[in-house]
């Protein structure tokens, strides 16, 4: 079993969503709203690997209370929605294993892993990094977007090498980008884009 610890905020959503390269985005009660392009990113991964969607986001509170209490609940609702349309749904949540108001992400995933040992393959889906990755040893497994761009191309190419081992797509990619997949890399992450690509050049030597 492949599993996606997901994060919404900063994955899902980002800055270059309000008034970016992409069209502004509403708010849903305080909560940036959702873009499709990342969710179709999303969709991606999970159509390469058939990983199940693990919520780890604040969002998993009201995803929880919409399951619990319907349309009552409009933030779960609007989740649900956004990731039905792109043909995705939610498997679980780590709501049960937070007990510090999702300061300690890795606590609450370790958890989730060690109730469910049939997971062969994973990956966190995350703009941040949170202070307990490293001592339960998250960090490998993260796939981290930059919270102004969100989920694209490249993270995307990313979580299907950590989940599969397979990169020829990633190589691929960070060798003629434009070309491989139609969208740019954002200017602001050339360098950091041009060290991922060093670093794969060097692991197929």
């Amino acid at each position: 079993m492949k599993v996606i610890f997901l994060d919404i905020d900063g994955v899902l959503n980002a800055d270059c969503d309000f008034g970016g390269r992409s069209k502004p985005n509403p708010t849903i009660e305080g909560y940036c709203g959702i873009c499709k392009t990342h969710v179709k990113h999303l969709k991606n991964i999970v159509d390469k690997t058939g990983a199940e969607i693990v919520l780890v986001s604040s969002w998993k509170k009201d995803y929880e209370k919409y399951l619990k209490q319907g349309y009552e609940n409009r933030i779960g609702k609007y989740l649900y929605n956004k990731l039905r349309r792109q043909g995705l749904k939610i498997f679980d949540t780590t709501l049960k294993y937070d007990f510090s108001h999702g300061s300690n992400r890795g606590y609450e995933i370790s958890q989730w892993l060690e109730d469910h040992p049939e997971v062969d393959s994973w990956v966190v889906l995350d703009d941040e990094v949170f202070k307990d990755y490293d001592f339960l040893k998250i960090t490998p497994h993260l796939v981290q977007t930059d919270y102004r761009y969100g989920l694209w191309a490249l993270p995307e190419l990313e979580a299907v090498y950590k989940l599969t081992g397979e990169k020829s797509d990633l190589i691929n990619y960070l060798k003629n980008p434009l070309k491989y997949i139609d969208e740019a890399i954002p200017k602001e992450i050339e360098e950091e884009f041009n060290t991922l690509l060093v670093a794969h050049s060097l692991e197929d030597e």
